[in-house]
């Protein structure tokens, strides 16, 4: 166990990125840090990076010479480590687990370029059609308040063996399409027998801005339902298969994707309403999106209503 401390006295810098584009480069002293550390502790006693993320919205400024006390509530200190033991899988390429694989910042957009549409299925492949629902979308049942411009979202898939191995494609992050007639988002996954073989599984879905649930049930696991770690479902390679998660939405407010809904994941929703970010103003594009939660265009007291309803239940990523 490693106690990281972040109490860098000298000047951090630091850009900020929009849709891969350079938007806003500043310099921070971080004094306040220097006063009042902040510390948590790390799995690894070997980082590979530790990311620190101060939210600057378009009409402020920071001032690394005047600026004598950095807002803590709009900073976030993440890592990510070199995880222990062995892959476990078959590709050197594939993170042992989701601890491990670097959080994204919600200073940047989901793109395409990073998260392609699934491969064409090839002979002997197995293929899983995979529905999942978002909470609080669409708000109506005319599907009026949710905007196209959100009719695509990417959401981190890994399926869980019973030896703890995890298994995925292109790092985890798959594109979701919104189907306007189910009201709910679906992909399709396919896998060769080599990148996925035979064996009981669970299914472990987070959204982009919302916590961890864990699957273990073909159809029909509630809100309610909490997996046991001895269920997982049976899977054959070769075979094609249809799974219909919608029983149990995805519950947002893991803004900064660090495996909990809590006070800084608030901070930012609340930061982003008083800002009345929107689709097309800078503050949404360059991180507000991530805080609109029924995905209507406008972060709003619907957003912050999501948020609680989460909190209130189960915060924690499963």
């Amino acid at each position: 166990m490693t106690q990281v401390v972040a109490t860098t006295d000298p000047p951090l810098q630091y850009m900020t990125t929009t849709r891969g584009e350079p938007t806003l480069f500043f310099t921070l002293t971080l004094k306040s840090l220097v006063d009042n550390p902040i510390s948590g502790i790390v799995i690894s006693s070997q980082l590979n990076d530790v990311f620190i993320h101060y939210i600057v919205f378009a009409d402020e400024t920071v001032n690394s010479i005047n600026q004598s006390k950095a807002d803590q509530s709009k900073l976030s200190v993440s890592f990510t480590s070199k995880a222990c033991g062995p892959s476990p899988s078959p590709s050197p390429s594939r993170s042992p687990s989701p601890s491990s694989s670097p959080s994204p910042s919600p200073l940047v957009s989901p793109s395409p370029s990073v998260s392609p549409s699934p491969s064409p299925v090839q002979p002997g492949s197995t293929t899983i059609n995979l529905q999942v629902k978002f909470d609080g979308v669409p708000a109506n049942d005319n599907n009026m308040n949710i905007r196209q411009e959100h009719y695509r979202q990417y959401i981190r898939v890994f399926l869980e063996n019973s030896l703890g191995q995890y298994f995925y494609l292109n790092d985890g992050i798959v594109s979701f399409d919104y189907n306007q007639s189910s009201k709910n988002f679906t992909t399709l996954l396919s896998f060769t027998p080599t990148e996925l073989p035979s064996g009981n599984y669970n299914f472990l879905i987070k959204g982009p801005s919302h916590r961890q649930i864990r699957f273990c049930l073909v159809s029909g696991q509630s809100v309610s339902y909490i997996c046991r770690r001895n269920e997982y479902m049976a899977l054959t390679a070769g075979q094609n298969y249809s799974f219909n998660f919608t029983g149990h939405p995805l519950e947002f407010g893991d803004i900064f994707q660090d495996s909990s809904v809590g006070v800084s994941d608030y901070s930012f929703i609340k930061a982003c309403k008083v800002k009345d970010a929107r689709i097309g103003d800078a503050n949404y594009s360059q991180g507000c999106f991530t805080a609109d939660g029924n995905l209507d265009g406008v972060v709003d007291i619907t957003d912050i209503d999501l948020f609680f309803k989460t909190i209130s239940t189960k915060p924690d990523d499963e």
